[in-house]
């Protein structure tokens, strides 16, 4: 008989757990490590079940039996060659299990965004932040633009935010930032087309310099010069809109009105000489917007505001891919790069799917304010150290945290492991298989995929 090595990590609750407590089985299936765009795995799957012991067995030995399954350890491949064995199974876990799907792209983009735009913290990816994932999905439906530079991105990231990485995080950070703006080009470039403004819509006579006056009326559809170079030209039009001004595409600079050089103008606002304002920011009248400050697109300030220099206003809900970007400012990256550096153990580890799937898992069974233990087969991504931070995230202003413990387990001793082993591997493996109540309604993917 083979030796076992002792289980590692998980966090057993120090004493009686009070008041309403559900137990769940958990496992995963995809996991992959800190390697997570592999292609062969673009998800990870995580499946929890509230099954009791005898129930688990005995679901196990109808699939044995009945359907004739090998008597050894299930497998989820034999599954999908057997439809009927598939319906009864799901069939029998309807209204008694869970699955939360993770996109691992989407994941990663969630990351840069939780890390780099927003404060880290480890409820990050799961229902308590889900203000953020509008912005996050936002930059994921980019990546169609240009996938090279996509690939480039995520790579980056991945790299520069590795636990072991191989060099400095200098390189890293620069190779980051210039895939962020290489990136932050090629979506610009989608966005803007020759067909958008036809030279007909401007003619010199819209942006002559006689034309303009101190009124601030009505738009002209002028674009940006490095955006449509077939449209109009700093040089073809002298004084309509001075060197050096960036005009963003679909600004509406209207006749009379006075664009300083060096002016970011994003449409509408009124920015003074010197204020760096990116494309969208919404700046009502009356805001102090200083030079050199950081409002990036998105942000509403709300009159008489005033916004420091190096403030830093993470994106709006109807952020685009360009605002996003635009937020992942270098004395940020360079920041969180240092903590993450000297092992600042307060950042959840930005390549662990895991911790927000377990997260949801707890968090979707303490419906009606019960405590949840879980019974999870071994993960070392489970560690003492990161479950108890993450029990403490979870926790909220309540100071009673709904993970009321994990421990670890062996799937060959524990049958409600195995079922939870089986349905995240057919999860995985055919996605199309969950429907209604089975699949987490916080899954991680983009909903407007089909499942």
């Amino acid at each position: 008989m083979a030796l076992r090595t002792p289980l590692q990590g998980g966090l057993p609750p120090a004493g009686a757990v009070r008041g309403a407590v559900v137990e769940i089985a958990c496992d995963e299936s995809g996991f992959s490590g800190t390697n997570l765009l592999d292609p062969a795995t673009p998800v990870i799957t995580h499946a929890s079940v509230d099954l009791a012991l005898t129930e688990a067995a005995g679901l196990i030995e109808s699939l044995r039996s009945g359907f004739r399954f090998s008597p050894h350890e299930l497998k989820s491949g034999q599954f999908l060659r057997r439809g009927e064995a598939l319906g009864w199974f799901l069939g029998q876990l309807r209204g008694r299990a869970y699955v939360h799907l993770v996109d691992k792209e989407l994941f990663l983009v969630t990351r840069v965004v939780d890390l780099l735009v927003a404060p880290p913290t480890y409820a990050a990816g799961t229902r308590l932040t889900m203000s953020r994932r509008p912005a996050a999905l936002a930059l994921y439906r980019s990546r169609h633009t240009d996938r090279a530079r996509w690939s480039e991105f995520l790579a980056a990231f991945v790299d520069m935010v590795r636990p072991k990485r191989r060099y400095p995080s200098g390189p890293a950070i620069d190779r980051f930032l210039r895939a962020r703006d290489a990136l932050s080009a090629a979506v610009r470039a989608a966005d803007v087309s020759p067909t958008d403004v036809s030279p007909a819509d401007v003619s010199p006579a819209d942006v002559s310099p006689a034309d303009v006056s101190p009124a601030d009326v009505s738009p002209a559809v002028v674009r940006a010069a490095d955006a449509l170079p077939a449209v109009v030209r700093a040089a073809d039009s002298p004084g309509a809109v001075p060197p050096g001004a960036a005009v963003p595409p679909g600004a509406a600079v209207p006749p009379g009105a006075a664009v300083p050089p060096g002016a970011a103008v994003p449409p509408g606002a009124a920015v003074p000489p010197g204020a760096a304002v990116p494309p969208g920011a919404a700046v009502p009248p009356g805001a102090a917007v200083p030079p050199g400050a950081a409002v990036p697109p998105g942000a509403a300030v709300p009159p008489g505001a005033a916004v420091p220099p190096g403030a830093a206003v993470p994106p709006g809900a109807d952020a685009s891919a360009v605002d996003v970007l635009a937020a992942l400012e270098p004395a940020r990256v360079r920041a969180v790069l240092r903590r993450l550096d000297d092992e600042d153990r307060s950042i959840p580890p930005p390549l662990e799917p895991l911790l927000p799937a377990l997260a949801e898992a707890v968090l979707q069974w303490s419906a009606g304010g019960r405590r949840v233990l879980v019974v999870h087969d071994e993960q070392s991504a489970l560690t003492a150290d990161r479950l108890t931070r993450l029990q403490r995230a979870l926790a909220g202003d309540s100071g009673v945290s709904p993970l009321a413990g994990l421990v670890m387990v062996d799937s060959r001793d524990d049958a409600r492991v195995q079922v939870a082993d089986l349905l995240a591997g057919v999860a995985r493996r055919s996605r199309g298989t969950l429907v209604g109540e089975l699949l987490s309604p916080t899954s991680l993917r983009d909903p407007d995929d089909a499942p």
